[in-house]
């Protein structure tokens, strides 16, 4: 059973759009997008994350949500850094690199509704 949730907690959406390098194996690079999932993981204030491929051929757009605009604010300076985020750095054209933040002012998802059984 499916229940919907209206939340409106102010988190902060970052959209990162930015291209490859021409020619890469895409299935090496979304493989060696696991080791930013560990980066990801210790960074307080994440929420989500989402890898998409963008409409161009080199183009792919990284969502991520945190918990504030702070939390979003370090984790970007902890990411050059990280040796879990160097493996991706060798895929990416970094003149093709643009990155935004906007906070969320409403979401609406579905969760799925666990049955507890009572005796």
């Amino acid at each position: 059973m499916s229940v919907s949730v209206k939340n409106t907690i102010d988190n902060v959406v970052e959209i990162v759009r930015f291209e490859t390098l021409p020619n890469i194996d895409e299935a090496a690079f979304i493989q060696d997008n696991n080791a930013v999932e560990l980066f990801l993981r210790d960074q307080p204030g994440f929420v989500y994350r989402s890898l998409c491929k963008g409409s161009g051929e080199n183009e792919w757009i990284d969502i991520v949500y945190w918990a504030s605009q702070s939390a979003a604010d370090a984790a970007g300076k902890a990411f050059m850094s990280s040796t879990h985020t160097q493996g991706i750095m060798k895929y990416m054209n970094t003149d093709k690199v643009t990155m935004h933040h906007h906070p969320v002012k409403w979401q609406y998802y579905l969760a799925e509704e666990t049955a507890v059984a009572t005796s």
